[in-house]
């Protein structure tokens, strides 16, 4: 059973100075609350405690401890690391206009007078 477990299981690995989300119980006590967030962050890992533990900066006016098990803890990836790839191209801002297109006002007027 235990190697079934281990195929879907993602090893979770931070570096200090990481950006991470933040998912803890502590931090959502009311769950009927839907309009609220699921996850705290970004915030910087700042200490690796155990294997299985980091210490990360939690923003002002959060009282939580500020040690978390890498199940509470998601990566975190900018807009920033997205890089645009050789092939895509810009789309741009308007597009040009084409005498092919059908005027679309034209063709429910002559829907409606039938």
């Amino acid at each position: 059973m235990q190697k079934f477990f281990d195929r879907r299981k993602d090893a979770r690995e931070f570096q200090v100075g990481d950006q991470v989300l933040v998912t803890a119980p502590q931090l959502r006590p009311n769950k009927s609350d839907l309009a609220a967030p699921k996850f705290l962050g970004p915030v910087p890992v700042i200490e690796k405690v155990s294997s299985h533990a980091y210490r990360v900066i939690l923003p002002e006016g959060v009282a939580c401890h500020d040690v978390f098990p890498t199940q509470h803890l998601k990566p975190y990836y900018g807009r920033e690391d997205y890089m645009v790839g050789e092939n895509d191209e810009e789309v741009p801002d308007e597009m040009p206009a084409s005498d092919s297109e059908p005027d679309l006002l034209k063709i429910i007027e002559e829907s409606d007078s039938e």
